[in-house]
């Protein structure tokens, strides 16, 4: 998956997603700094709460095979979705469907991820590390 800066939206359509439950966002690689245990494990306590989620994963990595038994451990199937990867299209198409992209990064520096995802109007909920405070206020 490409870090991308030339992020054109115009024209794409968004991916049809169930409006019925609301959809959250994963883009990034599947590796521990990024944090997609941490997410998903998070899915596992909302869904004791409430069905009306899905989780869209789009990326790969070396954490994929644990993320997909945890899924199934923890009864997300049908919650959770790991699509892999993913190009720039797809990617906008799943940015303009969702309600809100999630970044949970235990590192990161600058996330253009959420600057991508305020290009197609997406909300982003991220973690307080690296210049993701910064990002979210600049792109308000």
């Amino acid at each position: 998956m490409d870090a991308v800066t030339d992020f054109k939206v115009k024209g794409i359509k968004p991916l049809r997603l169930d409006r019925k439950v609301f959809n959250f966002l994963f883009v990034s690689r599947l590796e521990m700094v990024k944090g997609p245990d941490v997410l998903i494990e998070a899915c596992k306590y909302l869904k004791m709460n409430t069905d009306n989620f899905n989780l869209h994963v789009i990326g790969d990595g070396s954490m994929r095979s644990k993320l997909a038994k945890n899924i199934s451990r923890w009864e997300l199937v049908g919650n959770v979705f790991l699509h892999g990867i993913a190009g720039k299209e797809e990617v906008i198409s799943y940015m303009k469907g969702a309600d809100c992209l999630m970044v949970t990064s235990r590192h990161e520096s600058i996330p253009l991820v959420m600057v991508e995802a305020a290009r197609c109007g997406l909300a982003s909920i991220a973690t307080d590390v690296g210049d993701c405070r910064r990002v979210m206020e600049n792109i308000r």
